[in-house]
């Protein structure tokens, strides 16, 4: 079974977001919703939207917030009076918010220039295909300011990742979701303490069992978020190895999604392409060797012969 999702690792994140109950009751708000307001977060939880804003402001989010409790469909719309794009997804306690401010910000990862890919793979519906980029938009935002990951590095294992995908025969509109996941594999590390995910020393173990929580983080981020579950496989599984001994469920052979194997393969392969503080970047060769010596252990021995082949080997 899934962990129920844990709405304080959003405490950070700069894009607004909030849950309310089936009354319109705060449950959650992050820090950045709390600002806005200008109240704290104390004031706002057990409170209703409409006791904190008693007047006809807030008739638009209610009635969407109530055909999302009537249909259990996620709703998104954009006030015309503050122009913020706004996403309700119906989650069990009753509704999760998302508040994205329009236009958005451009990521160093040129997100955007993949919005045609979405429309003709048949991923997101093509009505809700710009709401969509701004958010990954905003995703990418607090990924960019949190790790040290190389943009080009995201870029590369992402494009990869798609081409193994497709000689793997997995149908095109899934495609898009697989190129976000691999795009925002580490967006759990935002839940990461700075001082341990940006430490120069070694780590303690007790560092690294928190760092390997970040799979989980992803899932707490992405799981409230309709559109983003369908690219949560890798980020919630990229650290699972075929032969049961990786994180964070010790997921074993085909237990572990598809995408997740494919990418595996993918960020080892571009990870020991580039130089890092701790070593020189390997040759060719020797990742070649290590990838297939790897097969049937760390990787999925389908998933190394599919990058074989993409590489002409």
């Amino acid at each position: 079974m899934l962990p129920t999702p844990d709405y304080t690792i959003l405490d950070h994140l700069t894009a607004m977001c909030a849950v309310v109950d089936f009354n319109c009751r705060y449950l959650y708000v992050n820090k950045a919703t709390a600002k806005h307001e200008q109240m704290s977060r104390e004031e706002m939880l057990g409170r209703t939207i409409l006791e904190l804003h008693p007047n006809n402001e807030t008739d638009l989010i209610l009635s969407h917030l109530k055909e999302c409790f009537r249909t259990r469909r996620a709703v998104e719309f954009e006030d015309p009076l503050s122009k913020w794009k706004i996403k309700i997804e119906p989650v069990s306690e009753g509704a999760f918010i998302h508040w994205i401010r329009l236009p958005a910000s451009k990521t160093k990862v040129k997100i955007k220039g993949n919005k045609s890919l979405s429309m003709l793979d048949g991923g997101f519906p093509p009505r809700s295909v710009e709401s969509r980029v701004l958010e990954i938009d905003g995703w990418l935002d607090a990924l960019d300011v949190r790790t040290k990951e190389t943009n080009a590095h995201i870029t590369v294992v992402a494009d990869t990742t798609v081409t193994l995908a497709r000689l793997a025969g997995i149908p095109e509109g899934e495609l898009v979701y697989i190129r976000y996941g691999a795009l925002l594999h580490d967006i759990g590390k935002i839940g990461i303490p700075d001082a341990i995910l940006l430490k120069p020393g070694t780590l303690t173990p007790d560092e690294w069992n928190i760092i390997r929580k970040h799979p989980l983080y992803a899932y707490d981020l992405f799981y409230p978020v309709e559109f983003l579950r369908g690219c949560l496989s890798i980020p919630y599984s990229h650290h699972e190895r075929w032969d049961g001994t990786g994180y964070p469920q010790g997921l074993k052979g085909e237990q572990i999604p598809l995408p997740a194997r494919l990418f595996a393969v993918a960020d080892v392969w571009d990870t020991l392409s580039a130089d890092r503080v701790y070593r020189k970047a390997w040759q060719p060769e020797k990742i070649m060797e290590y990838i297939q010596g790897q097969s049937g252990s760390q990787f999925d021995s389908q998933a190394v012969d599919l990058f074989l082949r993409a590489k002409g080997i």
